[in-house]
């Protein structure tokens, strides 16, 4: 028979995490504390009481409202292992919360307020950064409880906060279990799926991360140390350590820098105060004590960048800062982890060199991808970490990006301050935007719906002067030698076409007033838009040529009698193909001695004929057949290529038939070093607050031959 639990085991088996089927007590419920819960089987239902602070206030409608944070990472004891509600965007869904959560006093089961709602929820939002929750909540002015109820958080009686959450998915990691994204280890059991139901003003807290009613003087300290959200600072308190990016509450008394660990057993609530004399030129917090005030503060920003440097300086450990950092390690001990772990698992000097990608890298490739995401665009494998980017707007990446690079208050910059510490070489803001532009251009590229490509050859030039391409005769066939004969030398001739590259481009910004307004049109869709167009250009280029039919170089039209590539103009059937089929296979080589026997692999023709075509390269049976029992030779022989480009003449539609371009080169378009995609330059501006960004592109068009092109004149379109 299960045992009542007395007060003592509730505050140490669950006094802060809940699950539901809890009951009202009212001095009734199974030996729960102060009229609180009482658990039962796990169903993922749960509730975490945590003091914090009143972000924001604002007036609406006549209305005081208050911005507060409701939930963080911060660890709470489970009836197991410590309990983490995962905060990215794939975790938390509050969708629920949005459209009927509403705000109680102690989830309802206060006998004096009841259940009735004190208040409702304006809105709720997911801050990545510092991986909590926050709601604008409103009281309800018309109640005299509410009222009594508001005046108490305004006032500072009030500091708790508890959600009420159903947890959907539970991942438990074993003792140095790490999660996948590397920030969480076991032994933990985190939500990794859970959505907030409603928010309750809580008399009895539990996470010191978040919440509400830490008084006024407190939060300016907490808005100045907004900049810390990029170091990932943790203060650790009771046991718990603090949300990334939050100081923890303030103790009655500054601790000294290099607190100890207290000497409680393991798995017993740390003291409240404990101390001992500093390590000489480290710092470290302790499990026990928390210093307060911004000496603290600062003593442990010091502390945790020294944890991060070190670890940084080997990267082959795969070291964590952040669990380092976590636990209260100082300097000193993690100094001596470092050293344990190279004498007991390091690779000898002069093994193989391994690339690690840095911090740095792995920051610009999850923020590109996660506003490529946001953007709307497809990113096949986005980069570790980029869902969480995927919700913060521009300025925030900004702030983010700042803070990373060491410089205090960015959240409080004005946006020109804020758009010169951004550019600085020192942050990564413009790297991500730089990275952003060019997938975003590339996934453009590709998608262009461009036809050339198919049926054209690719080439190379290394520099603007103008390229000759040449093309040499084939061999003569071998003579017989006679006894005592002599060899004869062979004549081959070589013919030439002129390569010439010319530059195309166009130019925007990234300016301040694209930072505030958050646009991300100037990182994705304007820089997609002019490299589509880039390639559109390429095949008009190419198809010019078709439509234009020039003059080349021996006189002669591309497209004439005297090059036996013109046939008589007829609607496409079995006998036109048939036309075209012998005047490509008995073209003759540049000596004009033998016959190339190239077939050709392709019909060009306008999507106004497409169905022609395309009736006979896939009809079995000729359909200009006598009956259906008449076999069609040309099934499947050619790959039909259909562009609006192909121009009518004098109301008349033509269609072209063209080698395939590794056994006979016709049209080549040329790219600088072989780069076939437009190029991104950007240069921070002088002259105007922001970067400048041009996109080149560097491509010739140029015909080779006619030998491998052959041209019906077509029938008439009506």
């Amino acid at each position: 028979m299960r045992r009542r639990m007395n007060d003592l085991d509730w505050m140490r088996r669950g006094g802060e995490v809940c699950r539901s089927g809890t009951a009202p007590v009212g001095g009734s419920g199974e030996g729960s504390p102060g009229g609180g819960y009482r658990p039962r089987a796990d169903d993922g239902m749960i509730c975490r009481c945590m003091p914090g602070e009143i972000i924001s206030r604002a007036e609406k409608d006549g209305r005081k409202t208050y911005t507060l944070s409701f939930s963080s990472e911060a660890p709470c004891s489970g009836w197991w292992m410590d309990e983490i509600l995962v905060h990215t965007a794939e975790a938390v869904d509050l969708s629920r919360l949005r459209t009927t959560g509403t705000l109680l006093f102690h989830h309802g089961f206060d006998p004096a307020v009841g259940s009735m709602p004190i208040g409702g929820i304006l809105k709720a939002e997911l801050d990545v950064i510092k991986r909590r929750c926050t709601a604008e909540i409103v009281f309800d002015g018309e109640d005299a409880k509410a009222s009594e109820i508001e005046r108490k958080v305004e006032n500072g009686w009030l500091k708790g906060i508890s959600v009420r959450a159903q947890v959907l998915e539970w991942t438990v990691l074993r003792e140095n279990e790490k999660s996948a994204d590397g920030r969480f280890t076991g032994p933990v059991r985190l939500a990794s799926k859970w959505e907030p139901i409603e928010i309750s003003i809580e008399p009895t807290p539990a996470d010191p991360s978040v919440g509400v009613g830490r008084g006024i003087g407190y939060t300016q300290i907490l808005q100045r140390e907004d900049q810390n959200m990029g170091n990932e600072t943790n203060i650790v308190t009771g046991g718990a350590p603090v949300g990334q990016g939050m100081p923890a509450a303030p103790a009655a008394a500054p601790a000294a820098e290099g607190v100890q660990r207290s000497a409680a057993p393991e798995g017993a609530p740390a003291a409240s105060a404990a101390s001992a004399a500093p390590a000489a030129g480290e710092t470290g917090v302790a499990r026990s004590a928390v210093p307060a005030g911004e000496d603290a503060i600062r003593a442990e920003r010091e502390r945790s960048a020294r944890i991060v440097a070190r670890c940084g300086s080997f990267p082959q450990l795969g070291l964590d800062p952040g669990d380092f950092i976590a636990r209260g390690l100082s300097v000193n001990e993690v100094n001596e982890e470092i050293l344990r772990r190279l004498g007991s698992g390091s690779a000898p000097v002069g093994g193989s060199v391994q690339v690690v990608a840095d911090e740095t890298d792995k920051l610009r490739s999850a923020a590109c991808d996660g506003l490529l995401l946001r953007a709307g665009m497809r990113v096949e494998k986005p980069a570790d970490g980029a869902r969480d980017f995927r919700g913060m707007r521009l300025r925030d990446l900004a702030v983010d990006c700042v803070t990373r690079a060491g410089v205090q208050g960015a959240l409080r910059m004005a946006d020109d301050v804020l758009m010169r510490s951004a550019l600085s070489p020192d942050s990564a803001f413009s790297g991500i935007l730089s990275d952003t532009i060019n997938k975003s251009m590339g996934i453009a590229y590709h998608a262009a719906p461009t036809t050339f490509e198919r049926w054209t050859s690719k080439g190379s030039n290394t520099d603007f002067k103008p390229r000759k391409i040449f093309q040499i005769s084939e061999a003569g066939e071998l003579d017989e030698v006679p006894q005592n004969g002599e060899l004869k030398f062979d004549e081959m001739k070589d013919t030439s076409a002129t390569s010439v590259l010319a530059t195309f481009g166009k130019t925007f910004g990234f300016t301040r007033q694209a930072l505030i307004n958050d646009d991300l049109d100037l990182l994705t869709r304007i820089p997609a838009a002019y490299v589509s167009a880039a390639k559109r250009g390429v095949n008009r280029a190419v198809y010019s040529i078709l439509n234009a039919n020039p003059v080349m170089a021996d006189g002669n039209a591309l497209f004439s009698a005297a090059h036996g590539n013109l046939g008589t103009g007829a609607k496409p059937s079995v006998d036109s193909y048939q036309e075209a089929m012998g005047g490509m296979m008995t073209q003759k080589n540049l000596r004009g001695l033998e016959y190339l026997n190239i077939p050709p692999a392709f019909v060009i023709t306008s999507p106004l004929q497409y169905a022609e075509h395309a009736v006979i390269l896939r009809s079995t049976a000729n359909p200009d057949g006598a009956n259906s029992g008449v076999f069609n030779p040309f099934e499947g022989m050619m790959t039909l290529v259909q562009d609006a480009n192909i121009q009518a003449a004098s109301g008349v539609l033509p269609y072209y038939f063209a080698a395939d371009p590794s056994m006979c080169g016709t049209i080549e378009v040329c790219y600088l070093n072989g780069v076939e995609e437009p190029q991104l330059e950007s240069q921070v501006g002088f002259d105007f607050l922001g970067i400048k960004y041009r996109i080149i592109h560097d491509r010739g068009v140029t015909l080779l031959d006619w030998r491998g092109l052959y041209k019906n004149p077509g029938p008439s379109s009506k």
